[in-house]
C-alpha cells in the first residue's frame, strides 16, 4: 500500500524540476542553470544506481511504476525544499539534513528566532527559542548560511540583502 505517496500532492513542481519555460530562459548561460543541472544530473544518476535492482530484488517495496526517474527526481525536489541543516555537535562544524515535521513550514529569516539543533543525547531534533517572541510575531529560523541561488533553488525564493551572497 503507497497511500503516503498517493497523499502527496503531486501537482506540486520545484524550481529545480520546471522546464525550461520563458521565465527562466532569461537565466540561459547563468551559472545558476548550471548548478541546477548538475543537481539534476546527480539525481539521474543516483536513480541508475539504485534501479531497476531496487524493483527487480524488492517489487512489493519498489514497484517499477512507481519508482521511474521523472517520479524519483520529483520526490528528491520535495525533500530538497522541506528539509532543513541541522548543526550537529560533535566537534566540528557539521550539518545534517533532515526532514522536521513543522519546521518546514518555518520561514527563514538570517537572525531567527527558534535555534534548531541536532540533541544526540536523545537522539531528536531540538527546536529552542533564541530569543522571547512578541505575541503575533513571525516566528522564523535560519535557513543557512547559503548564497542567493542556492535558496533560490533549494527552498523557490532569493532573500532580500543576503549576507551570504558570491558572484
Amino acid at each position: 500500500n503507497h497511500s503516503i505517496i498517493h497523499s502527496l500532492d503531486h501537482s506540486i513542481t520545484h524550481s529545480l524540476t520546471r522546464s525550461i519555460n520563458r521565465s527562466i530562459k532569461s537565466l540561459q548561460g547563468s551559472n545558476l542553470l548550471g548548478f541546477r543541472d548538475t543537481v539534476l544530473n546527480g539525481w539521474t544518476d543516483q536513480h541508475r544506481a539504485l534501479f531497476p535492482s531496487l524493483s527487480v530484488d524488492f517489487p512489493e517495496l519498489f514497484p517499477a511504476e512507481h519508482f521511474g526517474v521523472a517520479k524519483f527526481v520529483w520526490a528528491l525536489a520535495i525533500c530538497w525544499s522541506r528539509a532543513a541543516d541541522v548543526p550537529v555537535n560533535n566537534g566540528g562544524k557539521r550539518d545534517m539534513r533532515l526532514l522536521v515535521p513543522l519546521l518546514d513550514m518555518g520561514n527563514h529569516g538570517y537572525n531567527g528566532a527558534l535555534k534548531v539543533r541536532w540533541d544526540a543525547k536523545r537522539a531528536m531534533v531540538r527546536v529552542d527559542a533564541a530569543s522571547r517572541f512578541r505575541t503575533g510575531s513571525e516566528i522564523r529560523f535560519s535557513y543557512g548560511d547559503k548564497p542567493s541561488q542556492y535558496m533560490l533553488l533549494q527552498y523557490g525564493f532569493v532573500p532580500m540583502n543576503n549576507p551570504f551572497e558570491c558572484v
